[in-house]
């Protein structure tokens, strides 16, 4: 399925020439030497995407249409909480919010 990314622009080549790197992810609310980061993971720690841009735009001037494969996809309808990590048996969650995804 093709969904788009929201970035920095300067985060873009990387991204391009790297692929998303999970192990480089930042903990949520934790940046680079322990500095609080302007903008949280919401739903969990992970590469965010929508099928809408306008959503990714939010998380950047920057936008890349992205080939994603799901796999196992876990359906998550956040209830106020922090979510959990995905589970074992899921690659990937959706998030579905007012009853769309």
């Amino acid at each position: 399925m093709f969904l788009f990314h929201g970035t920095s622009e300067e985060n873009i080549k990387s991204i391009i020439k790297n692929n998303f790197r999970i192990d480089c992810l930042p903990h949520p609310g934790e940046g680079e030497n322990g500095q609080r980061r302007a903008k949280s993971m919401v739903f969990g720690r992970g590469v965010y995407f929508s099928c809408l841009p306008a959503v990714s735009l939010m998380y950047g001037t920057g936008l890349l249409l992205c080939k994603v494969v799901l796999g196992t996809c876990q359906e998550f309808q956040p209830q106020g909480e922090i979510p959990p990590d995905i589970p074992d048996m899921f690659d990937s969650r959706e998030v579905i919010k007012d009853g769309v995804g």
